[in-house]
């Protein structure tokens, strides 16, 4: 009887490696589509555009057109902080400001960070 009972385990153990067998064929065989592989890697990517590059591009894009539309007697900050007067923007990449009566400084238009406004007083 003992040895009927090691046949039988010993025949089920050998079904059972060979439903586990192909089982692994068969997951083998089956892989997800790519689009559901790299979906949310595509999904990141489109936020990542959208909350992060396309903000600083318009912001970007607004301050060129803000320093290339300057002209004469616009007060404007620098990205060092120097406040002035725009004194001559007609000598192309350079503009020239008037920070002090007598002082006048030039600077490249990419060195502009944009017009001045005043700061309102707190009451």
């Amino acid at each position: 009887m003992f040895a009927n009972l090691l046949i039988l385990a010993q025949e089920a153990a050998d079904k059972a490696g060979e439903a586990g067998q192909a089982v692994d064929k068969a997951v083998k065989n089956k892989t997800a589509p790519w689009y559901i592989q790299f979906g949310p890697l595509i999904v990141m990517g489109v936020l990542f555009y959208f909350i992060l590059l396309r903000p600083g591009m318009n912001e970007r894009k607004r301050q060129q057109q803000a320093v290339s539309a300057l002209k004469k007697n616009d007060r404007i900050v620098t990205a060092g902080g120097v406040v002035g007067t725009v004194a001559d923007a007609s000598e192309g990449d350079l503009i020239t400001i008037k920070v002090d009566d007598g002082t006048r400084m030039k600077f490249r238009r990419s060195a502009i960070q944009g017009l001045y406004q005043e700061p309102e007083e707190k009451k």
